[in-house]
């Protein structure tokens, strides 16, 4: 378990997936993280199984300390252990939690958590050229530009273009 002021990484318990498979369903939350199919109860099942049992996963639910609610993920994929890099996540599913800065902390406390323990040197992302509030976060807390690919995802019926972005654990400030 991870803490911070206002919020704990701790570990995605099995009783989490009623609310992340609710939250898989919304399809504004979808497009967000550049997915297209919501979840069905087998499919969030199995997923679970999968993340707590890949090494090359990693996943935290981000808990609020004063409402012990759970609040959203953060987590990487495709971690690469001898390029030492990772690709990040992180969404905030309860509506009622966003844009008070919980996301901020999350990032902190699991950039600190993946270069420390870890080891990790680079940790990329990618998001929506359009997503200007991710992209703003993502540069608050370090992240830079290192590409754009244009017409790389399609989604909503459309190809959109997605920005690569990524913080090194040189320029991760603690």
């Amino acid at each position: 378990m991870l803490e911070s002021k206002n919020i704990i990484l701790r570990g995605l318990e099995h009783d989490d997936l009623i609310l992340l498979h609710k939250w898989m369903n919304k399809f504004e939350l979808l497009i967000k993280l550049l997915r297209i199919e919501p979840s069905i109860n087998y499919f969030t099942e199995k997923w679970y199984i999968n993340v707590n049992s890949d090494k090359r996963k990693k996943i935290f639910a981000i808990e609020e300390k004063t409402t012990n609610c759970f609040i959203g993920c953060v987590g990487a994929n495709d971690i690469d252990y001898i390029d030492r890099k990772a690709n990040f996540y992180i969404y905030i599913g309860d509506e009622t939690f966003r844009g008070k800065g919980y996301s901020k902390e999350a990032i902190h406390t699991f950039l600190m958590y993946m270069f420390g323990y870890y080891n990790l040197n680079k940790i990329y992302l990618e998001v929506k050229v359009n997503n200007l509030i991710a992209i703003n976060l993502y540069k608050k807390t370090g992240f830079k530009q290192e590409g754009l690919f244009k017409k790389e995802k399609y989604i909503d019926f459309r190809y959109i273009d997605i920005i690569r972005m990524a913080i090194l654990r040189d320029d991760y400030k603690k």
